[in-house]
């Protein structure tokens, strides 16, 4: 079952971290291949570098409770058995941006 999908926002507990914000970024094709999916995550740490990338409300359906980024340089691949319940979902033209970033920066193409 597919229950998540790209550009939702979901919350996740890391072991030391505890409860914390990812997005998915892998499409539903990865998850019926691997039952996983491709997400970054997502702090309310402000740092200036050309792996953030700003969650303004604007650019979001919901807003999240603080100012958060995506950090460009964190990327996991979860199960869904390791995602909690969805909190938002970045809207399409800002994820495009999001991951142009990604692909620049990341990937360096």
């Amino acid at each position: 079952m597919y229950k998540y999908k790209q550009r939702d926002i979901v919350m996740r507990v890391f072991p030391r971290l505890g409860l914390h914000p990812v997005i998915i970024i892998s499409t539903k094709e990865v998850y019926e291949a691997e039952g996983l999916y491709g997400v970054l995550m997502i702090t309310s740490t402000k740092i200036r570098d050309n792996f953030s990338f700003e969650l303004s409300n604007e650019k979001l359906i919901k807003p999240l409770e603080k100012l958060s980024q995506v950090r460009c340089k964190l990327i996991a691949m979860l199960s869904e058995k390791e995602m909690e319940y969805k909190v938002s979902e970045l809207k399409e033209k800002y994820f495009v941006k999001l991951i142009k970033q990604f692909n620049k920066h990341f990937l360096g193409i």
